[in-house]
């Protein structure tokens, strides 16, 4: 979900928001913090019992169509994909010498 006060129409808003937040950070810095929630996300997954992950309106914030599990899902599995896209992308651009994508602000996901 995008992040409060913003629509699904405005991810690369917020997008560019985060960026420009980070974009000065060392790599190490960010698999740190990486890390760290990642970790969070386990010790969330081992706590919540089964049913509550796939149960539909098992919480008010979870809507009718979304079960915690999809909500989960689309913070990690499904976000680790698109970012590994987009890095592999990157470095082959920059390990071949063509030029290299433009440093410029992530567009459409958070």
């Amino acid at each position: 979900m995008p992040g409060e006060g913003f629509t699904l129409r405005e991810l690369p808003l917020l997008n560019q928001m985060i960026w420009r937040r980070h974009r000065r950070r060392s790599l190490k810095a960010v698999l740190d913090e990486y890390r760290a929630y990642h970790q969070r996300m386990l010790d969330l997954i081992d706590a919540v019992d089964e049913n509550d992950m796939v149960t539909l309106n098992r919480w008010s914030w979870t809507g009718p169509s979304w079960t915690l599990s999809d909500y989960i899902r689309a913070q990690t599995a499904s976000h680790y994909r698109w970012a590994r896209k987009h890095i592999r992308r990157w470095d082959r651009a920059r390990s071949t010498g063509s030029s290299a994508p433009k440093r410029s602000s992530p567009k459409g996901r958070t």
